[in-house]
């Protein structure tokens, strides 16, 4: 059985692995992620995971189109989120 995305990274592509990597050092559990056919990441979770800061690298996921940040002490989104433009669902609670 394939292990899911969020329990093996491999999947991920390089660039969009080491973001995940870097977001998640320090976290309390790992992130929540779906990707697409192509092995893109088009949701991301925060749900709980203690997450201080959000990388500038957040930019680099292009295809991202669902992103929630939960419980989180994060105080600022990097400007990079801009270049997002596939973005449609963005929830901070």
């Amino acid at each position: 059985m394939k292990k899911p995305v969020w329990e093996d990274r491999s999947v991920l592509l390089k660039k969009e692995r080491e973001f995940i990597e870097e977001l998640e050092r320090g976290a309390k559990q790992k992130l929540f992620i779906d990707i697409n056919e192509r092995n893109e990441i088009v949701e991301l979770s925060t749900l709980d995971c203690g997450i201080k800061k959000i990388p500038e690298g957040l930019g680099r996921l292009k295809p991202l189109e669902y992103f929630d940040i939960k419980d989180d002490k994060i105080s600022e989104l990097p400007s990079s989120i801009g270049d997002l433009h596939e973005l449609k669902h963005l929830l901070i609670y």
